[in-house]
C-alpha cells in the first residue's frame, strides 16, 4: 500500500519525524539529495552538465545537496540561486556554505549557456500561491530549455495538495517525491507536469506515516499480487468462476471484447459471451478461449412463438386461494395437501403435511419462511415480467434462461 498525502499531511509527518522522534532534518536533507541524485545518475548520460535551479526554502537546500552529491561524483555541476539569500532557511543556508567550501560553482540568477540536467528546486509542497517575478520568469526559462528537468518532491508551480497549476510550472520529465506520493501530482491538471513519479524512502518512521495515518492510499502490484488467490495445480477452467457477458450490438464489438478479456484477466476461468452475430467471428478471432453464442439481430422477435410461453406462464403463476389456506405474514401456509397445486405470485405458498406433530409443523413453517425471506423465490418471477415488458428480446430471453437455470439449482 503506497499513501498518498496532501500538503497538511506531508508537513505533519515531516514535523513529527523531527521534533517528536527527533531524526534531524538535515539528514533527511541528505536522503533526500540522495535519492535525486540516485534518479539523475540512472537516467541521465555520464558527464552531464547539470544545473539546479534553487529557491531559498528547504526544497532549495534539497537541490543544492543534490547537485553537490553529483559533483562528487564527475559531474560539472552550477548552482543557481532565485530569490534573497538572506531569506534563506537554515538548513539552506548550511547546504550552501558546504557546496561554497567545495568549490561548488554558485551564481545567483539565471545562468547563460547550456545544460543537458537541470534540476528544479525552486519550491516544494509549501508554495500555495500563484507564481510571479523572478520565479515565474525562472520556471518559463526551466521549461525552454533542451534539457531532461528533475522536480525536487514536486513541480514548483503545481499545488501540491489539489494539482492546481498556480499560474505557471515547471514541465518535468522526472519527479522524486519523499516519504509518499503528493495528491497534488496525481491529480489533474498537475499529473501532466510530473513526467514520471519516483516515491524516495528518505527514513520517515513507519510509525509516524501511521499515526498521521493519509486518508488517500493507492494499491502497489506488490499488494494485488498478495491478495490473488493461488491456483490450485489440479484444476480446469471451471475450477475459476463463470462469468456471462451479454453486451455488443451489430457491428459494435468493442464492449463485448473488452468485458470478457477483463474476466479472464481478473483471473476467471470461464467466460460466455452472448452478443449480435456479427460480432461473432470477432471475438472467436480476438478471443478464442471464451465461448461464444450469438442472436439473429435482423429478426423480429415481437413476432416470436415465445410470446405464448409467457402467456402461459402468466397462467400458470396466478395464485388461487384454496379452502384451508392462511395468510401469516404474507406467506400462504396450507396444510394436508400431499401435492403442490398452487403457485404463488404475490404470495409464496408453503405445503405442511398434516400427518406432523403441531410443535414439528411450526418449525417447518418458520424454516421455510426464513428460506422465502432470501427473495430467491421471486428471481424467476421476475424475469418473466420482465421479459413480457420487452417482448422478448433475444438478450433478456436469454437472461432468463439462466435465471431459470439458476433458480432450478435453488
Amino acid at each position: 500500500m503506497q499513501y498518498i498525502t496532501d500538503v497538511r499531511e506531508a508537513k505533519e509527518i515531516d514535523r513529527m519525524t523531527i521534533q517528536e522522534i527527533g531524526i534531524p532534518s538535515m539528514v533527511l536533507m541528505e536522503k533526500a539529495a540522495l535519492a535525486v541524485a540516485g534518479c539523475v545518475k540512472s537516467n541521465a548520460a555520464p558527464e552531464s552538465h547539470v544545473l539546479a535551479v534553487c529557491g531559498m526554502g528547504n526544497n532549495g537546500g534539497d537541490g543544492v545537496a543534490a547537485a553537490r552529491m553529483l559533483w562528487e561524483d564527475g559531474y560539472p555541476v552550477t548552482v543557481s540561486l532565485i530569490g534573497n539569500e538572506e531569506n534563506a532557511s537554515e538548513e539552506m543556508k548550511k547546504q550552501l556554505d558546504i557546496a561554497r567550501k567545495l568549490g561548488i560553482h554558485i551564481c545567483t540568477g539565471l545562468p547563460s549557456g547550456e545544460y543537458d540536467v537541470i534540476l528544479d528546486a525552486l519550491f516544494g509542497i509549501g508554495l500555495s500561491r500563484e507564481v510571479t517575478g523572478e520565479f515565474a520568469d525562472a520556471i518559463n526559462w526551466i521549461n525552454e530549455q533542451d534539457a531532461l528537468r528533475f522536480a525536487v518532491d514536486v513541480p514548483s508551480g503545481v499545488n501540491a495538495s489539489t494539482g492546481e497549476i498556480l499560474a505557471v510550472a515547471v514541465v518535468a520529465d522526472f519527479t522524486i517525491t519523499f516519504g509518499t506520493n503528493k495528491r497534488g501530482i496525481v491529480l489533474f491538471p498537475g499529473c501532466n507536469y510530473a513526467g514520471n513519479v519516483v516515491v524516495a524512502d528518505i527514513g520517515f518512521p513507519k510509525k509516524v506515516v501511521e499515526k498521521v495515518l493519509p486518508r488517500t492510499y493507492t494499491l502497489t502490484r506488490e499488494d494485488a499480487m498478495e491478495m490473488m488467490p493461488p491456483r490450485i495445480l489440479r484444476s480446469n477452467k471451471g475450477s475459476y468462476g463463470k462469468v456471462l457477458v451479454i453486451a455488443g450490438s451489430p457491428e459494435i464489438s468493442g464492449a463485448c471484447y473488452l468485458s470478457a478479456a477483463a474476466a479472464y484477466r481478473m483471473g476467471c476461468g470461464l467466460v460466455k459471451v452472448f452478443t449480435a452475430a456479427e460480432n461473432g467471428p470477432v471475438i472467436k478471432n480476438l478471443l478464442p478461449e471464451a465461448l461464444v453464442k450469438t442472436y439473429d439481430s435482423e429478426l423480429d422477435y415481437t413476432q416470436s412463438p415465445l410470446l405464448l410461453w409467457g402467456f402461459l406462464a402468466y397462467r400458470r403463476i396466478k395464485w388461487h386461494t384454496l379452502d384451508g389456506a392462511e395468510l401469516e405474514e404474507g406467506v400462504f401456509v396450507m396444510k394436508g395437501l400431499k401435492r403442490a397445486r398452487v403457485c404463488g405470485f404475490w404470495h409464496p405458498v408453503i405445503y405442511v403435511p398434516d400427518n406432523l406433530s403441531p410443535q414439528v409443523q411450526t418449525e417447518v413453517i418458520a424454516r421455510k419462511k426464513k428460506a422465502i425471506a432470501s427473495g430467491a423465490h421471486r428471481i424467476f418471477v421476475f424475469g418473466c415480467i420482465v421479459t413480457c415488458l420487452y417482448w422478448f428480446h433475444p438478450i433478456l430471453w436469454f437472461s432468463l434462461y439462466y435465471m431459470k437455470h439458476d433458480m432450478n439449482r435453488l
